[in-house]
Formats: C-alpha cells, structure tokens, sequence
C-alpha cells in the first residue's frame, strides 16, 4: 500500500478507493507493477518502485496514517530510551 501511495499520479483509482480496496494487491498493485515495474528486474522493478516512492515520504505518512502513527511511536521510544 505505501508504495502505491508514493505514486498517486499514476493510478487510474482514487486514493480513497485504493484504501477501501480489500484485494489491493491483486486490483491494484499488479497492474500497477506490469504497468511502470521492469520485468528484467528481480522483483519486476519494485525496488525502484520503492526508491522514487519514498523520495514522497510525507505524502506517504499522508495517504497512510498507520505509517504515521508507527513512526510517532518509534520516535517517543527513540526520545524517551535518550532520557535515561
């Protein structure tokens, strides 16, 4: 899901409903990796799927607030585990 938010442009489905979706996977990852992926890569591209896609980090923590949420947990651990 985080990679598909780090490249909202280029899907052909309204965020909301890409959320909603319950086969994400299959309805809307997969067109998406045959469309912009490399075949020839390990992967078929993914990895560079992911390198553009988090160069949109803060629209990523936008479109996924669990995401958010996960980072804002870490940090209270990383800052309060500093304290001591």
């Amino acid at each position: 899901m985080w990679l598909l938010a780090g490249h909202p442009e280029k899907l052909n489905t309204p965020w909301r409903k890409v959320r909603e979706d319950v086969s994400v996977k299959e309805n809307v990852f997969e067109p998406f990796l045959s469309q912009y992926g490399d075949p020839r890569r390990y992967g078929g591209g993914r990895d560079l799927l992911m390198k553009q896609g988090l160069a949109r980090y803060e629209q990523i923590l936008q479109r996924c607030p669990e995401l958010q949420s996960l980072q804002n947990r870490i940090k209270s651990h990383v800052v309060r585990d500093a304290a001591k």
